[in-house]
């Protein structure tokens, strides 16, 4: 077993209550296809187990000398278990879970162990749709300039999160192999393992390729643990204290991908900016006016202005 999956399954061991060999295994095996099939990250990882472990506890009650699913888990003691978690968390959480349990449902389908695929009683929650807060440009202008004053990975790590709308996992990923500097670019390796290539500043460019020369014998210009980065990240508000900003690291991509479409962007350079697999996805970044947001879909999609010629033609 790989040692990231090995960390996973320990940390639940250490708050769970003592199972069944046979279940030990399955959820030894549920966690290897999210990594190794589903490419989930070890965060997506952690979560989906935490919520497997938790069915699996809670049902096995019924039937503790079982040792296969089906001999302890159905709709009912499904559906109940959902509704006894989800009476204390917020409808984004219950989602969550729901999404959880369904990976895992359909896992235990799969493998054999449930005679029918029990998710079709689970039902997510509408969560309702928030529009994501985002920095204005004068500030993060100040805070560029403010940085002069840090270490130079600082810099650095603004010019990533703001210039090139990386997310910080994908920053504190990066290693010296990554920078294409012909193309001044970074290449990626994001979400579900998919690889993009972004743009660097001129800025960002320049710093990253200092260090690389200071940093030598490193795997890459960030090699602390990600809270380091997050705490530098919420520092920087205090750079303009006059802002009264509340930062973390998603608020520079949000900002970032929120000003390019101010400016006039295309929705799908956006996306491919970000490693987004739906354009809806990106739409969530905007603070525009819906006159604004069919402008940018007009200029997007070439369909859309023909669609509008064309209405109008019908109704002339």
């Amino acid at each position: 077993m790989a040692p990231s999956l090995k960390r996973v399954l320990a940390s639940h061991k250490l708050r769970a209550q003592s199972l069944p060999d046979e279940l030990e295994a399955l959820l030894v095996a549920y966690v290897a296809e999210l990594s190794l099939q589903k490419h989930r990250s070890e965060h997506t990882r952690r979560s989906y187990l935490h919520h497997a472990r938790c069915l699996v506890e809670s049902a096995h009650l019924e039937n503790p000398a079982a040792r296969q699913a089906r001999e302890f888990l159905d709709a009912r003691i499904l559906r109940d278990h959902v509704r006894d978690c989800s009476s204390t968390i917020s409808a984004a959480s219950q989602a969550q879970k729901i999404s959880a349990l369904r990976g895992f449902i359909g896992f235990l389908y799969r493998r054999g162990q449930l005679d029918e695929d029990l998710s079709r009683h689970l039902e997510r929650p509408r969560v309702p749709k928030s529009l994501i807060k985002v920095c204005g440009e004068e500030p993060l202008l100040k805070i560029r300039q403010a940085l002069h004053a840090k270490g130079e990975r600082e810099r650095l790590l603004f010019e990533m999160l703001y210039g090139s709308g990386l997310r910080i996992s994908e920053a504190n990923a990066i290693t010296w192999d990554a920078l294409r500097s012909s193309e001044q670019s970074l290449e990626i390796l994001g979400k579900g393992k998919k690889r993009r290539v972004v743009p660097l500043s001129s800025e960002g460019f320049r710093l990253l390729t200092i260090l690389k020369n200071k940093m030598r014998g490193t795997p890459g210009p960030f090699p602390e643990a990600p809270r380091t980065l997050h705490r530098w990240v919420a520092a920087w508000a205090l750079l303009v204290p006059e802002a009264e900003l509340r930062l973390h690291p998603h608020a520079l991509r949000h900002s970032l991908a929120s000003h390019l479409l101010q400016r006039g962007t295309k929705l799908p350079e956006i996306q491919r900016l970000l490693g987004h697999s739906r354009l809806t996805t990106t739409e969530r970044y905007t603070h525009l006016n819906l006159d604004d947001l069919i402008r940018i879909y007009d200029e997007s999609f070439e369909g859309g202005v023909r669609a509008r010629k064309a209405s109008k033609k019908a109704k002339t």
